[in-house]
């Protein structure tokens, strides 16, 4: 956590986010990745501040844009924002305005992941998806989103999850559900359970759903693989075995409107598919073709080969670059 002392080598982070686990998990992510010394505060903004665009909320409210029940931006300040999160945005840029004024010893370093959909000279890094299509000079675009899966995290799930009762090679299922561009429709989950029930004759099946798979969805696929003997389906009562499935798996298949799932599964550099879901958006489009057209991903179509899969570490490599970057901020 922050330490009192502030220098170049160790600076302090603060990671500012409204507090959904996406957001979080990808703003810690690359806190951790850098190496610094981080702190996460919940950004809450009062009602009037929280539908305006970030620079205006922040030039109007300054650092009273936080509502009462917001973790508290108080002295002494970060080296280091990381802000994830559009109602983030206001916070930070209000947090660096009051420290400049305030003749902070040193001015804030300011990281954005997303794009802000303000003008980028706000921050000092931009890290949006290649998918958003946005460019400039401080914008480090990434393929898939940041997360805080490591090798470590694998290594150590690895040894704690061991799926005994499964046979090899192991498929690793991780059913998201409806988003607004996307739904997890009761067809898709049917014929979907009905290609895994095949599969499981050769593959060891091991299953997870998530907080927003519809239980229509849910049904269908329990329908068809809650009694064979060559899946494990996680009952939400035991540790989660989500890391487990990740590191074990010889095979992923994962819902596709989930990028955060998808990057995560595509980090282990096992084969993954991806199960596509009836919607549409251009942004969603991108990705997957971008996915496809690198040969991170393939299409599931009701079949499995394990001989295949490749790796990315935009996290890392992105954490290098908020190295180098503070560095030279500091210096200049």
């Amino acid at each position: 956590m922050i330490q009192n002392s502030s220098n170049v080598q160790n600076p302090k982070i603060w990671v500012l986010t409204s507090g959904e686990v996406g957001m979080v998990n990808q703003a810690v992510g690359l806190a951790e990745s850098s190496g610094f010394d981080f702190e996460i505060k919940k950004i809450i903004l009062k009602k009037i501040y929280q539908f305006l665009p970030g620079d205006v909320a922040a030039k109007l409210g300054g650092v009273h844009v936080l509502h009462e029940q917001s973790d508290k931006l108080t002295p002494p300040f970060p080296d280091i924002i990381i802000a994830c999160g559009r109602r983030s945005i206001a916070a930070a840029l209000g947090l660096k305005a009051h420290a400049l004024k305030q003749q902070a010893p040193h001015k804030i370093f300011l990281v954005y992941i997303h794009n802000p959909r303000i003008a980028f000279h706000h921050f000092d890094m931009v890290i949006p998806s290649y998918h958003d299509t946005v460019f400039g000079d401080n914008v480090y675009p990434t393929g898939p989103s940041l997360h805080r899966v490591t090798k470590q995290t694998l290594i150590d799930a690895k040894q704690k999850f061991t799926f005994p009762q499964l046979s090899r090679p192991l498929l690793s299922v991780f059913i998201g559900g409806n988003r607004r561009s996307h739904r997890m429709k009761q067809s898709i989950a049917d014929k979907a359970g009905k290609q895994l029930k095949q599969l499981s004759k050769k593959y060891g099946i091991a299953l997870s759903f998530s907080r927003r798979t519809p239980p229509s969805a849910s049904q269908a696929f329990l329908h068809h693989l809650q009694h064979q003997k060559n899946v494990y389906i996680w009952d939400e009562t035991s540790d989660n075995p989500y890391f487990g499935m990740l590191a074990q798996a010889d095979a992923i298949l994962v819902s596709a409107e989930s990028v955060s799932m998808i990057s995560e599964a595509i980090f282990t550099g096992k084969p993954v598919y991806l199960l596509q879901l009836p919607g549409k958006s251009r942004r969603f489009d991108r990705f997957h073709q971008w996915l496809y057209d690198n040969d991170y991903c393939r299409p599931f179509r009701g079949k499995i080969e394990t001989n295949w899969g490749k790796s990315i570490d935009d996290t890392t490599r992105i954490a290098a670059i908020l190295r180098e970057q503070y560095r030279k901020f500091r210096e200049a």
